[in-house]
């Protein structure tokens, strides 16, 4: 219905909010937060331990964390403020009926394996392996009852964050229920970062949270920039009968392919590795010839470049047939507006922008697998410099608060949209040892006892 919405620009209902309360710390939410595709996302992230974890010690550090300075702001209701800007009301203080996160704890007294739904979690392979999808768990990640919509948030008290956690005699899993609206990836990762300094009693480590009031993109890709630049894509944008187009065949390729099916493919470090020595290979016989311009400095794509290539092959060769394809890449532009983000301050927003390659599907199926790499690497190279990054987010702007999307490419393109978590290193910042319950041996506690 959303996107519906978003074509024929139906209104929705309004909603109807709870009563203020006027104690309540009201923070904004800012412009690049408050989108129509972030509105309409309440993300759903579980993880599995192999441990069995103190899950009060997890909700009590979580809990304290949202206490600390302007961290509070997580903690927030949501609210849409009269002028339909979305606002995050903070209680005074936060109580049992006003916690600052929603936490719930089930516990099963058997181990992970024997049960029916959390055994099919998927499993690092030797090999690629297709495994259940994430739509398979979300029962595991978030109570019944929890937020499904904006609506449900802003309809009631609830916080913005649930924590959901599962026990088994042998694992652990941790679900975090929140709205898009709050961060993205980074913004992820430096929440369970500083969890985890909280956890094991490292609270004085956990730095203070800027732009929690003052947006540090207020100023950034305005009008008034003074050495304004065209947007390399405004001539590919889509307007209009061009739009319309789109639109109408996104919505009957929904209509002919309304059961997706929801699926994780899991890809070993070799076979990722191989893939991408396959594209450097083909990128190095290419300089060779002369194929990419005397101006190339050496050849390069990352493992990400590559695996975006690879798997748009993928859907190009199942799907592609005549068509065009649009990529759409989310990239992080922390590292890549130096003059804006001072080093060591901690924003927790949403801060990636999107770059776009245009592509025609039999160019994706036939090319070298290094040339179609090569292709997104210099799409983020040319669409991320920091002008462009500005040029990118006035068209944003112009489109207003919570606007349309502006969409680039043809208007027989297929979508495909890619978002790259490596550079989070999720593996590496989660440190929950602090909660961890150690393990009894049954025949140690049992000679234990007969001795006592």
């Amino acid at each position: 219905m959303e996107v519906l919405r978003t074509i024929f620009k139906r209104s929705k209902p309004k909603v109807v909010q709870p009563p203020k309360v006027p104690t309540d710390d009201v923070y904004p939410v800012h412009f690049f937060d408050d989108t129509k595709p972030f509105r309409g996302m309440l993300l759903n992230w579980t993880l599995r331990f192999d441990d069995v974890l103190d899950a009060d010690k997890l909700q009590s550090s979580l809990a304290r964390l949202l206490e600390i300075g302007d961290w509070k702001k997580l903690g927030g209701r949501m609210r849409l403020s009269p002028d339909d800007k979305l606002e995050l009301h903070v209680p005074e203080c936060f109580t049992p009926e006003r916690p600052a996160i929603r936490f719930s704890h089930d516990v099963h007294d058997f181990p992970i394996a024997d049960h029916p739904n959390a055994k099919h979690l998927p499993k690092s392979t030797s090999v690629p392996s297709i495994q259940p999808g994430v739509v398979n768990f979300y029962t595991l990640g978030a109570r019944p009852g929890a937020p499904m919509t904006l609506e449900d948030l802003l309809t009631s008290d609830e916080p913005q964050i649930h924590l959901h956690v599962i026990s088994f005699t042998d694992a652990t899993v941790v679900g975090l229920l929140f709205s898009h609206v709050l961060f993205g990836a980074a913004g992820m990762q430096s929440l369970v970062t500083n969890w985890s300094l909280v956890m094991a009693g490292r609270e004085a480590e956990v730095p203070a949270l800027c732009g929690a009031r003052e947006d540090i993109l207020e100023d950034v890709g305005v009008q008034s920039d003074p050495d304004k630049e065209p947007f390399l894509l405004d001539p590919r944008q889509l307007k209009g009968l061009r739009h319309l187009r789109f639109n109408i065949r996104f919505l009957w390729d929904m209509w002919r392919r309304p059961e997706i099916e929801s699926k994780v493919l899991c890809l070993p470090p070799k076979f990722v590795s191989d893939l991408r020595a396959r594209a450097m290979a083909d990128l190095h016989a290419m300089d060779e010839k002369g194929a990419l311009g005397a101006e190339e400095e050496a050849p390069f794509v990352s493992e990400g470049d590559v695996l975006t290539a690879w798997w748009t092959r993928m859907v190009c060769t199942a799907r592609g047939g005549k068509r065009s394809v649009t990529v759409l890449n989310a990239v992080d532009i922390t590292g890549r507006l130096k003059s804006v983000f001072a080093p060591g301050k901690h924003y927790v927003q949403n801060f990636a922008l999107g770059t776009w390659t245009i592509l025609s599907s039999a160019e994706v199926v036939k090319a070298p697998l290094g040339y179609v790499a090569k292709c997104f690497r210099y799409d983020i190279q040319t669409q991320t410099t920091p002008s462009q990054i500005m040029a990118f987010m006035r068209r944003l702007r112009e489109a207003g608060r919570c606007g349309d999307q502006p969409v680039y490419g043809k208007p027989d393109s297929m979508l495909i949209i890619f978002t790259n978590w490596s550079r989070c290193k999720f593996f590496e910042c989660i440190d929950f040892a602090p909660a961890v319950v150690p393990r009894v041996d049954p025949a140690a506690a049992a000679a234990a006892n007969r001795h006592s």
